[in-house]
């Protein structure tokens, strides 16, 4: 994976709302739940050439485990800037539905006015 397809990635996700950081975690997003703020942080995982895509995952901790294990989405290396795109709002909306189906997520719906 070169630094142009992170690079390509982090975009995408700032786009819908997440902010670029610096350590391991590519981007990460605040969330407001029941409990507080929350936040969700996004990785590239890339397994080294003999792989064709890289794994885009994240972790957001809820009920003492990571709520994101179901929502990774692979990303060809070789993905068009649109492709790329695509892929990063499919992981971004799975992430959004399951901080909302979380137990706090829950609550807050509940706490807000209809």
């Amino acid at each position: 994976m070169n630094q142009d397809f992170e690079v390509a990635v982090s975009r995408a996700l700032q786009e819908l709302e997440w902010s670029v950081e610096d350590g391991s975690a590519i981007c990460s997003k605040i969330y407001f739940v029941a409990t507080g703020p929350k936040m969700a942080f996004a990785y590239l995982m890339d397994f080294g050439d003999a792989e064709d895509s890289v794994l885009l995952t994240g972790v957001y901790y809820s009920e003492g485990r990571n709520i994101l294990e179901p929502c990774p989405v692979s990303i060809p290396k070789d993905a068009t800037e649109a492709q790329i795109r695509g892929l990063v709002a499919l992981f971004a909306s799975r992430v959004d539905a399951r901080v909302a189906d979380s137990y706090a997520g829950r609550l807050m719906r509940k706490r807000k006015p209809t």
